[in-house]
C-alpha cells in the first residue's frame, strides 16, 4: 500500500510539474540580478516585493532549498535560514577560550616552580638558577602574546617531567591535566578556526543548507582542480533553472576519466534531458550515471523519470528507504549532484602538537637523567619567594584557585570590552 501511494504522488507531482514549465522563462540568478539592479535604482516598493515574489516563485520551481541572497540584499529576514554548522563553532569556541586562559594560567606558576625548584637542587648553577628563571618565564610570556603554542605545549611538557622529581603527585596529576586541557583547546581551537576560515567548509556548509553555491566560492574550494570547479559551476547553473549549459557538460563529459566526476556530468545531462521533456534520454542518461557509481540521488532521478513515463515496474518501496534523507524530494523535480571539495584534517591539526608535547617530555626526561640534583635541598633565597611554602608543602588550593580568578577576570574583562 505504501508503494502504491509514493508512487502515485511523485507521477502526480510530475505531472504538475510539466503543466507548469511555462513558468520557466527567466533562471533563478537573472531574477536575482533584476533585484540587485532594482533596489541600485530605488525602484518602489512595489516593484522590489515584486521582484522579491518571483524569485520565491521560482525557487518553489527548482532544485533550491534557501536564497540567503534576499536577506542580504533587502536587508530583510524574507528568508529563515536555519543556523549552521560554522554558528556552532563559534559558539564552542567562546566556550574553549575560558578554559585555555585557565589552564594556561596554571600552567605558567606551576612550571614557573617546577623548573625554580628543580635547577635551585643543581648546586653548581648557582645564583645562575635566577637568571635562568626569569629568561624562561620571559620566554613563555612571550610566546603566550604570540600564540606559539607548539613552542608553548613544548616547554610545559619539558618543565612538567621535573616535577616527578619531588614526587608530588597530587601536582603532578594536576598539571599533567591542565596540560591535556590547554592541547586539547589549542587543538580544537585551531581545527575550528581552520574550520571557519576554511572556503571549501563554508562551500559545503552553503550547498548543503541552500543546495547551490556562488562562482567565487566554487573558485576558492576547488582551487588547484580546474575541471571540478567547471563541473561544479555548470551543476550551479542547472540548480537555478538555466539548461543553456548542456554542451559544456557534454565536453567536458569527454574529459574526465574520474567515476565521481562523470557520475555528476551524466546526472547534470539527464537533469537538463527531464526538463526540457526527454525522458527516454534522461532514463538511459541516469541508467549510464547508475553503472558509473550507485547514487541515491540519481536513483531517485530515474524513478521519477520512469514514473513519469508511466513505467509501472517501478519499485517505490525498494527506494523509499533510500531517498529518506535527500533534500528537496517534496518538489518532485530531478535533483542535480554537487561535489564535494576536501574538507580540513582534524589530525592534520592534532598531529604537530601531539609531536611537541612528546618532544617536550622526552627532553624533560633526558635532563633528569643527565643533570645530577640533590634531592631535598632548598636554598634560603629560593624560599622567600611567594609560593614556594604552598609548594613544598604541596598545598593545592592556591594552584587551583588563582588561576581560576585570573580565567575570571578575563572573562570579565572581554564582557566590558564588547558591551
Amino acid at each position: 500500500m505504501r508503494r502504491g501511494v509514493l508512487f502515485l504522488v511523485l507521477l502526480l507531482i510530475t505531472f504538475n510539474f510539466f503543466f507548469l514549465r511555462s513558468a520557466f522563462s527567466s533562471s533563478l540568478d537573472e531574477l536575482v540580478y533584476k533585484l540587485e539592479r532594482d533596489l541600485k535604482a530605488n525602484k518602489s516598493s512595489v516593484v522590489i516585493n515584486e521582484d522579491v515574489s518571483c524569485i520565491l516563485k521560482k525557487k518553489g520551481e527548482l532544485p533550491v532549498i534557501y536564497v540567503p541572497e534576499l536577506n542580504y540584499l533587502t536587508g530583510r529576514e524574507i528568508e529563515k535560514l536555519p543556523s549552521t554548522e560554522l554558528s556552532l563553532f563559534v559558539r564552542i569556541l567562546k566556550v574553549i577560550q575560558p578554559l585555555k586562559v585557565y589552564s594556561l594560567c596554571g600552567l605558567v606558576i606551576l612550571a614557573f616552580f617546577s623548573v625554580l625548584f628543580f635547577f635551585q637542587q643543581v648546586k653548581k648553577f648557582g645564583y645562575w638558577v635566577q637568571v635562568f628563571v626569569v629568561a624562561f618565564l620571559l620566554l613563555v610570556f612571550f610566546l603566550i602574546l604570540e600564540e606559539k603554542f607548539l613552542l608553548l605545549l613544548f616547554l610545559f611538557a619539558c618543565s612538567g617531567v621535573f616535577l616527578f622529581s619531588f614526587k608530588k603527585w597530587n601536582f603532578v596529576y594536576f598539571y599533567f591535566g591542565l596540560l591535556a586541557v590547554l592541547g586539547c583547546c589549542v587543538v580544537g581551537e585551531g581545527f575550528l578556526e581552520r574550520l571557519i576560515n576554511s572556503p571549501a567548509e563554508e562551500f559545503t556548509v552553503k550547498v548543503d543548507r541552500d543546495w547551490y553555491a556562488p562562482d567565487y566560492l566554487v573558485e576558492e574550494a576547488f582551487g588547484g582542480f580546474p575541471i571540478r570547479a567547471e563541473i561544479e559551476k555548470l551543476t550551479n547553473r542547472i540548480s537555478w533553472g538555466n539548461y543553456t549549459v548542456a554542451f559544456r557538460l557534454r565536453n567536458l563529459l569527454k574529459k574526465v576519466s574520474n567515476s565521481e566526476e562523470k557520475v555528476v556530468l551524466l546526472n547534470d545531462l539527464g537533469v537538463i534531458s527531464f526538463m526540457e521533456g526527454k525522458l527516454e534520454k534522461a532514463r538511459k542518461l541516469f541508467s549510464e550515471a547508475l553503472r558509473e557509481k550507485r547514487a541515491s540521488i540519481v536513483e531517485y532521478n530515474l524513478f521519477l523519470t520512469r514514473s513519469a513515463m508511466l513505467d509501472t515496474s517501478v519499485n517505490a518501496g525498494r527506494l523509499a528507504d533510500k531517498i529518506r534523507n535527500i533534500p528537496l524530494i517534496a518538489k518532485g523535480i530531478p535533483i542535480p549532484m554537487h561535489l564535494y571539495p576536501s574538507r580540513v584534517s582534524f589530525f592534520s591539526v592534532l598531529l604537530p602538537h601531539l609531536i611537541s608535547v612528546v618532544l617536550g617530555l622526552i627532553l624533560g626526561m633526558l635532563i633528569l637523567k643527565f643533570i645530577p640534583i640533590n634531592y631535598g635541598y632548598f636554598r634560603e633565597d629560593i624560599l622567600k619567594v611567594p609560593g614556594t611554602v604552598s609548594f613544598i608543602n604541596a598545598e593545592m588550593k592556591p594552584f587551583v584557585v588563582l588561576p581560576l580568578f585570573v580565567a575570571a577576570l578575563n572573562l570579565l574583562f572581554g564582557v566590558l570590552m564588547c558591551s
